[in-house]
């Protein structure tokens, strides 16, 4: 000890230091960020829009529903109709025997209003064992109009809750039905509906490709996911290539399709990631997936915009590319 330094001030001294020390590691711990995790796409997540082979579903239900099983998909989402079958109970028996389920499909909207319509779109999901009711419809452009379609998605879910069905309405989000409201400049309909139900009631169905095409950027996808908490649980993860700007700063109304699976901006690699991640775009949407969305209800399906003849020539490679994907999130 320097002839300077008594013990008390040496005492003082390291004190301090150690107060000072204490105070920066917990304000460090406080200020950082949870520790990094990785995720994984597990088979049980993975699906198929029958869209997506469409001239073999049309042909044969239960043949399409064998072949989709022995590439691992574990569930379906049908699309208008059930293929070849007009009976519900024929449609499940054959789901039954392939080992699938049915998540929902692209039906009736409960908008505009018709309750027998609407009774039986419920009572044959109810047959048929869907988890949620699904539609393909463009949204009305004017906020009143919306609130009144808010207002039709209360009564369907009501309706449909009445009859014992425990799932949610949703809407299918092809790139038409990204319009934003005419007397209300910058508001998408999804959102104003959003802003007024609850996730139990309805929710919205990202298709990567058709929100792509009028959002513009991936970057710019993964926003509106994150922007809108527990409201995204339904994918199509469909590949696609990104819109150039017109003029006037927006996006042409319809993507473009790349097939098969790892063409589009969305399955390449990142070129200008040093780690030359497989899957780049679907990995850095996944990351804001699981950081926003309830994991346990998120679905991804495989889906292309050209009917297929077979459930192969893009099933099989989506399903290749997803199964086992790895990607990094906050937990």
């Amino acid at each position: 000890m320097s002839e300077g330094l008594s013990r008390r001030s040496f005492l003082t001294a390291a004190g301090t230091a150690a107060a000072g020390l204490a105070l920066a590691t917990a304000g460090g711990a406080l200020a950082s960020p949870s520790r990094s995790k990785t995720g994984v796409v597990t088979p049980d997540k993975l699906g198929i829009q029958l869209w997506t082979c469409l001239g073999a579903y049309a042909a044969s239900t239960p043949t399409t529903f064998e072949a989709i099983a022995s590439i691992g998909y574990k569930y379906v989402e049908y699309a208008f109709g059930y293929g070849s079958f007009t009976d519900p109970k024929a449609y499940r028996k054959a789901l039954d025997d392939a080992g699938l389920w049915c998540l929902g499909g692209h039906d009736r909207s409960p908008y505009p209003w018709d309750a027998n319509a609407w009774k039986q779109y419920v009572e044959n999901s109810m047959i048929v064992g869907v988890k949620n009711l699904g539609h393909n419809t463009t949204f009305p452009t004017t906020y009143s109009e919306t609130m009144r379609y808010i207002d039709a998605v209360h009564k369907g879910h009501e309706v449909a809750r009445s009859m014992g069905f425990k799932g949610y309405i949703y809407n299918h989000m092809e790139a038409a039905q990204w319009n934003k409201l005419t007397d209300r400049p910058g508001t998408y309909a999804v959102e104003l509906v959003m802003q007024h139900t609850s996730k139990s009631v309805y929710n919205g169905e990202l298709d990567t490709a058709h929100a792509l095409a009028p959002l513009g950027t991936l970057d710019a996808v993964n926003r509106m996911i994150r922007k809108h908490p527990h409201r995204w649980p339904l994918y199509h993860m469909k590949d696609g290539v990104g819109p150039v700007a017109m003029a006037d700063g927006s996006y042409p109304a319809l993507p473009v399709n790349a097939t098969p699976f790892g063409i589009g901006d969305f399955g390449r690699p990142d070129l200008n990631d040093p780690s030359n991640r497989p899957h780049a775009g679907f990995q850095d949407m996944l990351t804001a997936v699981r950081e926003t969305q309830d994991w346990k209800d998120v679905y991804l399906m495989a889906e292309t915009d050209g009917s297929q003849a077979t459930c192969v020539d893009y099933a099989k490679p989506c399903y290749d590319g997803l199964k086992g994907l790895k990607f990094s999130y906050r937990g």
